[in-house]
């Protein structure tokens, strides 16, 4: 099960990306309702599972759309994997997050979120390699330092994962993401006593 913590980094993740798209002119208003459920501008939504399949649906749509490609088309494909990774269809998540990395190679965020994929299925050796490759996409990407923490926590790895967790915290915060980062970082390692 996703941790709530991971839930707040993707609507801010969601709501940055939907800010982007937002500025997209000509949009009918069917395409701004669509933009609004498959970003879900209210983030409460990603507490909705009744939303899911709305968010979804709005993002296929744009998607079989063909109005987009290359980095525009991965905002809309990235989405698509977040509101599959909420339905648990983690398969059809790694697949959706795998497209967008092929039309954006160096967007953080699909890395990174993979690899929550991976962490959801217990695969945290896989996951620790797709944060590094998020910390080789953006080394200063508080984000992935300290969700690397998590996994290597989770195999037991103590010692690595509270330097990872500090790593998080030398990195300089640039936005709501990287202050989530370091509140969760500072957070574990009181409770670990470090």
């Amino acid at each position: 099960m996703m941790a709530v913590s991971t839930r707040a980094r993707v609507a801010l993740v969601v709501l940055v990306g939907f800010l982007c798209l937002a500025l997209t002119p000509h949009a009918s208003a069917q395409s701004e309702q669509d933009r609004r459920d498959c970003f879900s501008s209210d983030s409460r939504n990603y507490e909705d599972p009744n939303f899911y399949d709305i968010g979804l649906a709005a993002c296929e749509r744009f998607i079989q759309s063909r109005r987009y490609s290359g980095k525009d088309l991965a905002y809309y494909v990235r989405q698509k994997a977040n509101w599959l990774h909420r339905k648990k269809d983690y398969n059809g998540a790694l697949r959706e997050f795998g497209y967008a990395i092929e039309l954006d190679p160096n967007h953080v965020e699909s890395y990174d979120y993979r690899a929550d994929v991976f962490l959801d299925l217990g695969q945290y050796d896989r996951a620790i390699d797709e944060y590094n490759k998020a910390i080789r996409v953006d080394p200063d990407y508080p984000a992935a330092y300290y969700s690397r923490g998590r996994a290597l926590e989770k195999l037991g790895k103590l010692d690595d994962a509270v330097a990872s967790y500090k790593l998080s915290l030398e990195v300089p915060s640039k936005n709501r993401i990287g202050d989530w980062a370091h509140t969760e970082a500072r957070k574990r390692l009181q409770e670990l006593g470090r």
